[in-house]
């Protein structure tokens, strides 16, 4: 099974929006409450830093994925064909 970068980008969103569902949540709870819970703290700073790294991953994985393209892509268009056969005159 090949992984491709569409896949992995469309996983760093989910933990961005992961992420930031438990950050806000998290800050919403400090708001009302004044207690920090550490547990939805550490979860969303980990799911935030994961997506980061996942879309660097994915960048880097489509920049080689373009460049194995551009390496075993055959040439076209080297001769020059005349595309109508006319006779001037």
């Amino acid at each position: 099974m090949k992984i491709t970068f569409m896949t992995l980008q469309k996983a760093s969103i989910v933990c961005l929006g992961v992420g930031m569902f438990l950050a806000l949540g998290s800050a919403g709870t400090f708001e009302t409450t004044g207690k920090i819970q550490t547990g939805v703290y550490v979860a969303a700073f980990v799911f935030l830093l994961a997506a980061g790294l996942l879309m660097r991953l994915s960048f880097a994985l489509q920049d080689y994925e373009e460049k194995q393209r551009k390496i075993h892509k055959a040439q076209r268009g080297t001769v020059k064909k005349p595309s109508t056969k006319r006779k001037a005159g």
